[in-house]
């Protein structure tokens, strides 16, 4: 005869499934209860993608296959706005354009747009990477919109060498549709 029943573990709360068959445990399955929510934990995500980055390095095909295979088990719809902040500036950024620093930890990568060489041919490249980013995970298009009028904002914390880059940049994105012309508007202010 089969019975089974539920029980609340005390040390974490989770739910356990205990089936028994004739005096001994067949299964035994635990679950977390459907209103636990995850942490937002912008940091985490940020170790997560630098590991990838910097196993790439600056292969932008490898970066391609990374941030692919890596949007199946991070969280981009949570976590776009960190994701551009490294695509784009090697790190997080915090108010006034500066990389977020947490003690000796590595915070940057060089697979970003700020340390691609600065010609038209690598700035292309690099371009591609956002490109097929966006088709793979359309929710981000949205977020790259918001992002880049964030980092716009942030304009004046960039180095000259940033900001050109960041420019050649922009342009391509508007000349290819990925952000609407408008986001220059935050420039006027």
């Amino acid at each position: 005869m089969m019975m089974a029943w539920r029980e609340r573990l005390p040390v974490d709360g989770t739910l356990k499934l205990i089936l028994w068959d004739g005096g001994q445990e067949v299964k035994g399955v635990a679950w977390l209860p459907n209103n636990e929510k995850e942490k937002y934990d912008p940091t985490g995500f940020r170790d997560a993608i630098l590991l990838g980055l910097n196993k790439a390095g600056n292969d932008l095909d490898a970066v391609s296959k990374f941030l692919d295979s890596a949007g199946s088990k991070l969280d981009y719809r949570r976590y776009g706005e960190a994701l551009f902040d490294i695509l784009i500036a090697g790190g997080l950024l915090v108010p006034g354009g500066s990389i977020a620093q947490e003690g000796d930890k590595p915070c940057k990568t060089t697979a970003c747009v700020f340390e691609a060489p600065e010609d038209m041919d690598s700035m292309h490249n690099f371009e591609q990477v956002f490109i097929k980013l966006m088709r793979r995970y359309k929710y981000l298009e949205k977020m790259f919109e918001d992002e880049m009028k964030k980092i716009l904002v942030f304009i004046k914390g960039f180095s000259e060498q940033e900001r050109i880059k960041l420019a050649r940049m922009t342009a391509l994105w508007i000349s290819n549709g990925s952000i609407p012309p408008n986001v220059l508007l935050v420039l006027i202010n």
